[in-house]
C-alpha cells in the first residue's frame, strides 16, 4: 500500500468553476431584438461591437498625379482656365464628376505621392481637398532614381512610389465588397489593366474609367470597360461652376419678402423692386407703390 502510494499519489478533487451569479448568461437572438427595441444601453454596447456598416455603392478612386498633370495640360491648351487649387473648384470638379457618371460618390481615395517640398508648393490644393467631404488622401513617397551620361556626371531625378500598387490593391478591395456597387477610376496608365479585368472577369464588379483622352493608355482601351473622356467635357466647367453658384429661390421665401414690402408700402402706383441677396436675386411686381409714414 505504501509502495502504491508513493507511485501513485492521491490527488485532490478538482472542482470545476462556476459561473457567478454577477456574470450574464449568453444573449439569443430573440432578446438581442427585444433589447433593440427596449434601447438597453448593454445591448448598445455589442451593437457597437458588431460595426454594422452603411452600404458604400459607389467609390472614385483618383490618381493624384494624373489629376493633376492632365489638368495643368488641358489649361495650358483651352482657352478656360480652371485651377483646382482655387476656393471651392475641386468641389465643383468633383460634382461635375458625378454628373457624367449619372449618381454621387459616398467615398473618393485620393492616391498620391509628395515630399516636404511638393506638399509645401500644393499646400492650396490639399487644404481644399479637406474641404470637401467623403475624400480620403493617401499620401505615399518618392524614390529616386539616377543614370550617369556619357560626361560621367549622376542624374537625378524623382519617381511615385507604391502609389500604382495602392490603387490596384484598392480595386481589388473594393470590389470584393459587398457594400459596393460601383467602382470608377480616374487614371489611364496602364499598369491597372491587370486589376482592371481581374475585378471586372472574376470578381464581376462593373468598373468605370475617367481619363484624359491624351494619357490614357491603349491596352485600357481595348479591355472593354465604359470609358468617359473628360477631355470634352472640360470646355463646360465654367458654365457648370455659375449654375452651382447659383441658389434657387423657394416659393415661401418668394412669400415672406412680399410681405414685408407690403408692409412697408401699400398700394398706389405700377412699379418693379429688386431685391438683392448675398447669394440670389429676384424681381417682384408689386402693384399701388406707396410709402407708409
Amino acid at each position: 500500500m505504501l509502495m502504491y502510494q508513493q507511485y501513485y499519489p492521491q490527488q485532490p478533487f478538482q472542482q470545476y468553476p462556476q459561473p457567478s451569479p454577477f456574470q450574464q448568461p449568453p444573449i439569443l437572438p430573440q432578446q438581442f431584438k427585444q433589447a433593440t427595441q427596449s434601447q438597453n444601453p448593454e445591448i448598445l454596447i455589442d451593437q457597437k461591437q458588431k460595426k454594422i456598416l452603411p452600404p458604400l455603392n459607389h467609390v472614385l478612386v483618383i490618381d493624384g498625379a494624373y489629376l493633376q498633370i492632365g489638368m495643368n495640360q488641358a489649361n495650358q491648351q483651352g482657352n478656360q482656365f480652371f485651377p483646382l487649387e482655387k476656393d471651392g473648384n475641386f468641389q465643383v470638379f468633383i460634382h461635375f464628376l458625378e454628373k457624367m457618371v449619372g449618381h454621387d460618390f459616398n467615398e473618393i481615395k485620393f492616391v498620391t505621392a509628395e515630399d516636404n517640398e511638393t506638399h509645401a508648393r500644393h499646400k492650396k490644393f490639399y487644404s481644399e481637398l479637406a474641404r470637401c467631404k467623403n475624400v480620403k488622401i493617401d499620401q505615399r513617397e518618392f524614390k529616386y532614381r539616377s543614370q550617369t551620361c556619357k560626361c560621367k556626371s549622376e542624374i537625378k531625378w524623382k519617381v511615385q512610389a507604391e502609389v500604382d500598387v495602392a490603387i490596384a490593391v484598392y480595386l481589388i478591395d473594393y470590389a470584393q465588397s459587398k457594400r459596393i456597387e460601383t467602382i470608377t477610376l480616374f487614371a489611364g496608365d496602364r499598369d491597372f489593366i491587370d486589376a482592371i479585368t481581374y475585378c471586372k472577369q472574376r470578381l464581376k464588379k462593373p468598373i468605370m474609367i475617367l481619363a484624359f483622352e491624351e494619357n490614357l493608355a491603349f491596352r485600357i482601351k481595348q479591355s472593354g470597360v465604359q470609358i468617359i473622356n473628360v477631355s470634352n467635357y472640360l470646355h463646360m466647367l465654367k458654365k457648370f461652376q455659375k449654375k452651382q453658384e447659383k441658389v434657387p429661390i423657394d416659393n415661401k421665401q418668394i412669400g415672406k419678402i412680399k410681405e414685408q414690402v407690403q408692409q412697408q408700402y401699400q398700394r398706389k402706383a405700377n412699379t418693379v423692386m429688386i431685391l438683392k441677396h448675398k447669394s440670389w436675386e429676384c424681381t417682384l411686381k408689386i402693384i399701388y407703390f406707396k410709402r407708409v409714414y
